[in-house]
């Protein structure tokens, strides 16, 4: 059959001799049946063509999905705002498919990935991190035989970490597990803070130091410990004291100076001058007054050559210590010579 035409070219062939404009179109009682209503399939110009949708609805194409004769179902669906789905009629996006894409052109290859130019047209290019970070089972590890660099792109080392944040004066490594949490105060950090360096435990719990103690391939066991409160144990995870030091052996004293001094100051120092004063000598005894005096302490007692500014004069004759019941006292043992004005140098050592 032919409209407008006496040489039909199939079943159905519509032309419009007098217009560039010719045009199918479809109306029901609930569309209206204006120019501006239905489904329109239009010829116009000289090659443009298409199929419009003048109400305000989905545009579908349907297809009976393999069953002959069925109804069928809508395969794709164009929105009234110009999303398309392709296997669902509820498109969240300008185009959502639900379903696999397979895309043939652009060369594509196995571990290949989709790349895209400045105008956004993709092809399939070989990832440039699969020469680089590698996999094995549930590890990832580093490819290259080079060094890794965070923040720098010229490691100095095997694995330099490097705040290069305009402003910043910090790097760090933070090391977190289940137990300390997440955030910037939690687990071990080490930190690189203006020319300062610090290795800090942000949990309440002890910080030491671990050695195999010789035994190649021993899982070993701290040999320094620093515990929250400050205090440090060497050679044991319990210090009575600022810093104890434990010895491991008889042939291993727990402390060697070696071309060096030992000061001990502070308020309750055990190093110290003291001048025989009314107060605290009678005789030929002079007593001493320090804290914690206890009769296991060690003392060692010199004469002062030189009192300077503590006054006193030098005390020329031989001295011992004993202990009193409740102090240690410096004595002359000619037993006659006062220690009045008299001014020595003692060390104490605890026990």
């Amino acid at each position: 059959m032919g409209l407008g035409t006496n040489l039909p070219n199939h079943p159905l062939h519509v032309h419009d001799e007098n217009s560039n404009d010719a045009s199918i179109q479809l109306t029901n009682s609930w569309s209206g049946s204006g120019l501006n209503d239905g489904l329109r399939i239009r010829m116009y110009n000289e090659d443009d063509v298409n199929i419009s949708n003048r109400e305000n609805g989905d545009l579908a194409i349907v297809t009976n999905s393999g069953a002959t004769g069925a109804l069928g179902v809508p395969i794709i669906w164009i929105k009234p705002t110009g999303a398309i789905g392709i296997g669902t009629s509820a498109p969240t996006a300008q185009l959502e498919m639900a379903g696999q894409v397979k895309i043939t052109g652009g060369s594509p290859g196995v571990g290949k990935v989709l790349t895209s130019n400045a105008d956004g047209l993709a092809t399939w290019s070989t990832p440039v991190s699969s020469t680089q970070w590698l996999t094995n089972g549930n590890n990832i590890y580093n490819g290259n035989a080079g060094r890794v660099g965070i923040g720098i792109s010229n490691p100095a080392v095997n694995l330099q970490v490097n705040d290069a944040t305009e402003g910043s004066s910090e790097g760090n490594i933070l090391i977190t597990n289940q137990l300390s949490g997440t955030s910037i105060s939690d687990g071990l950090r080490l930190r690189m803070n203006f020319f300062v360096a610090s290795i800090q435990n942000s949990e309440n719990g002890d910080m030491f130091f671990q050695t195999n103690q010789g035994a190649t391939g021993d899982y070993g066991s701290p040999a320094i410990w620093i515990k929250p409160s400050g205090a440090i144990g060497n050679g044991t995870s319990t210090p009575g004291a600022k810093l104890e030091v434990a010895g491991v052996g008889s042939a291993q004293p727990a402390i060697n100076i070696n071309n060096g001094f030992l000061k001990v100051s502070g308020e309750n120092k055990t190093a110290f001058t003291i001048t025989g004063t009314a107060g605290n000598s009678s005789g030929y005894i002079l007593t001493l007054n320090y804290a914690n005096q206890s009769a296991t302490d060690i003392l060692m007692v010199t004469h002062n050559y030189n009192p300077g500014g503590v006054g006193g004069t030098y005390h020329n004759n031989a001295v011992g210590v004993f202990w009193t019941d409740s102090a240690w006292a410096i004595y002359s043992e000619d037993t006659i010579t006062p220690m009045l004005g008299k001014a020595f140098n003692v060390l104490v050592v605890k026990q």
